[in-house]
């Protein structure tokens, strides 16, 4: 599910260690002309939040993330009366939402949404994010389902 996502976060990477990286405890930091961009790894200082999507739509549903700006990520596509969990991480200090890589590289994310299979972009239904700094996070539930034309999820 994860994968093609995984190949362009490694390119990323490689790209930044030729700008110049270095390794710290939390990942690797890529430096570049004063700027800094960073890669944390792993969960010490975030919080589980899973959030589960349920299908009652009586129709297929994909769901997607957008994550740095510019690259959306296919979350799953689950038939009707399915349930997917997305094992999403939120550091409590800012409030970010993290989906975590095979590496364990933090990957925040911008948006999520689901939609109807075939048509998820135009059928859009935006999952709302606890975006929170301090708050706790906690577990949550989506079910989408069709409301007059359109597809809700909440």
């Amino acid at each position: 599910m994860f994968s093609r996502f995984f190949q362009v976060w490694r390119f990323l990477l490689v790209s930044a260690s030729l700008v110049g990286c270095t390794e710290s405890p939390s990942g690797p930091k890529a430096v570049e002309g004063g700027g800094h961009l960073s890669w944390e790894r792993g969960t010490a200082g975030l919080t589980a939040a899973p959030l589960e999507i349920d299908n009652h739509t009586g129709k297929v549903v994909a769901c997607f993330v957008s994550l740095a700006h510019w690259y959306s990520m296919d979350l799953g596509s689950l038939t009707a009366g399915e349930r997917i969990t997305v094992p999403l991480w939120v550091e409590e200090d800012t409030g970010t939402v993290f989906l975590l890589n095979d590496q364990e590289d933090r990957m925040p994310l911008d948006n999520m949404w689901c939609g109807l299979g075939g048509e998820a972009w135009e059928t859009r239904a935006v999952i709302a994010l606890e975006r929170r700094a301090g708050v706790a996070a906690q577990p949550g539930q989506v079910v989408c389902a069709v409301e007059g034309e359109g597809l809700v999820c909440r």
